[in-house]
């Protein structure tokens, strides 16, 4: 069991992004805005805000009440805000480049609700030099189809979520993160990156579920509606701790106990489903004997 805990991504870090940050119009001071206009912020913000009132002037979105409804991050920023439902989307190539800070000693990094053909990841210095290349499939060919038949013509399956654990570091080091595709438009939903910390071995039979926010409605004439919505992914696993780390992993599962991490249950690329994104509900530690103790862990998605 790995844990991710993302670093925030800042304008000051972010070094380029090929999508432009152009949703809406940016919102002007002197400008008056109507109900139901739309407007984003560029600076520090990167969300976008809809007027709930008519002759709308000079109300900074960011910090008055009762004039704006916050709907979410900007297209650009939506791979870095943490949070649920929201994806980063691009034609045919997503790019950017974020500083990393020689502190953070960053060797890990993941990539969440993902769709297009490749993920390239990079570190590069200054000048673009690549220090460090990792290119990866985001389409499972082989190893998804149980016969050639399904091979060559059953649906391909598509990798979600990717993890790459153990990056070389490099001083004065910037990450380059490349999702593209033939055709089409390509999208990310999370882009998180740290130094990975080890908790403990995961035990085998873990139980991976969803809890489904859809409804499903029948009425007095028996006919169902139903309103397909998101799920969360819901992960419950025990992992072995040696004695050493006790202390250590009972301190960082209370530090993150309202904070968002990535969670891997397992390195394997197949086994992908282990990996998820949210918070844990509770957590208790056994001490079976000498050299070893067990952590029973339920982790509840956001996405």
């Amino acid at each position: 069991m790995k844990i991710i805990k993302p670093i925030a991504v800042t304008d000051a870090t972010l070094v380029s992004h090929s999508v432009a940050e152009n949703d809406y119009a940016v919102w002007a001071s002197g400008t008056t805005y109507t109900a139901g206009q739309k407007v984003i912020m560029t600076t520090g913000v990167h969300k976008i805000f809809e007027s709930v009132a008519d002759g709308n002037t000079g109300n900074d979105p960011s910090t008055t009440t009762g004039f704006w409804i916050d709907l979410g991050p900007t297209n650009r920023w939506a791979m870095f805000d943490q949070a649920v439902g929201t994806v980063t989307e691009g034609a045919l190539e997503i790019a950017t480049v974020i500083e990393l800070a020689d502190a953070d000693g960053v060797d890990a990094i993941a990539l969440l609700d993902l769709s297009g053909d490749t993920a390239l990841i990079e570190l590069i210095d200054a000048a673009d030099a690549v220090l460090y290349s990792d290119e990866r499939p985001l389409i499972d060919y082989a190893d998804a189809a149980p016969s050639w038949y399904s091979y060559f013509f059953g649906e391909q399956e598509h990798i979600a979520n990717l993890v790459l654990l153990g990056l070389p570091f490099f001083y004065s080091a910037r990450l380059r993160v490349t999702i593209s595709a033939a055709a089409g438009n390509v999208s990310i939903g999370t882009l998180a990156f740290s130094r990975a910390v080890e908790a403990g071995i995961t035990e085998w039979s873990p139980e991976i579920g969803i809890t489904d926010y859809s409804t499903k409605e029948t009425d007095i004439y028996g006919v169902t509606k139903v309103v397909e919505r998101r799920y969360a992914t819901v992960m419950s696993c025990d992992f072995k701790i040696p004695h050493r780390q006790l202390r250590a992993v009972f301190r960082l599962l209370a530090a993150i106990r309202a904070t968002p991490v990535v969670w891997i249950g397992s390195e394997d690329q197949q086994l992908d489903v282990t990996i998820v994104y949210g918070f844990y509900k509770g957590f208790n530690i056994i001490m079976k004997n000498t050299r070893f103790s067990f952590c029973s862990l339920e982790i509840e998605g956001l996405t």
